[in-house]
C-alpha cells in the first residue's frame, strides 16, 4: 500500500468517456468453464485481445489467415508486475484452457501468438484435455456466438505487414511466414 495517496478527483460529464480501457470478455467470469483460469490469466487475455487490432491492421497474418500477436514475457512481467516463472505460467495457463495457442520460431525470435476467439464454435472434442478438478465437466464448451468483425480505423490506414512497434517502443520487422 502507497505511503502517501494521491488525492484523485471524480469524474464530471463527458470527462467519464476520455480514457482508453482493456476489454476482458464477460463470458471469462461468467462461464462456468473458465471458473479455474486465474484473475491475472483472464487480464492477460483481455491485454492480448487489445493488441489483436494492432495486428490485424498491421496485417499480421498466417498463411490461414489468422491474425497473430507477439507478446514476449518481458512485456507480461513489466504489464502484470510479475516475475519470469509467473508470465510462463499466465501463458501455459490460457493454453491449457485453449484460449490462445503459440507457434515457436527459434531461438531468439519471439514466438507468433493465436489468440482465440471464445464467441467462436467450439466442439467438446477440441476442449477434452481441459478435465481437471477446476473445470465443472458438465459445462466443458464455449457457447456460440456471432464472431467479431474486425475493422480499419477511420482514416483506413493500415500499416505495412511486416513492420511493429511494441508498447515499450521495441520495433520488429519481421518476414510473412
Amino acid at each position: 500500500m502507497p505511503t502517501n495517496k494521491l488525492n484523485f478527483d471524480y469524474f464530471y460529464g463527458i470527462e467519464a468517456d476520455q480514457f482508453t480501457f482493456y476489454r476482458i470478455p464477460k463470458e471469462l467470469f461468467t462461464n462456468t468453464y473458465f471458473k479455474g483460469l486465474s484473475a491475472e490469466a483472464k487480464i492477460l487475455y483481455g491485454l492480448m485481445l487489445d493488441r489483436m487490432s494492432l495486428s490485424r491492421k498491421s496485417n499480421w497474418l498466417d498463411n490461414e489467415n489468422r491474425v497473430y500477436i507477439i507478446f514476449r514475457n518481458e512485456e507480461v512481467k513489466t504489464q502484470l508486475c510479475c516475475g519470469n516463472d509467473k508470465a510462463s505460467k499466465l501463458f501455459a495457463e490460457l493454453e491449457k484452457y485453449n484460449l490462445i495457442s503459440r507457434k515457436k520460431r527459434g531461438q531468439g525470435h519471439p514466438s507468433l501468438i493465436f489468440v482465440k476467439n471464445i464467441y467462436s464454435s467450439v466442439s467438446n472434442d477440441e476442449n477434452a484435455d481441459v478435465n481437471d478438478e477446476d473445470v465443472d465437466s458438465d459445462n466443458e464448451y464455449v457457447p456460440n456466438s456471432n464472431q467479431q468483425d474486425f475493422k480499419e480505423d477511420e482514416q483506413g490506414e493500415v500499416a505495412s505487414q511486416n513492420d511493429y512497434t511494441d508498447f515499450n517502443g521495441e520495433y520488429y520487422e519481421f518476414e510473412k511466414s
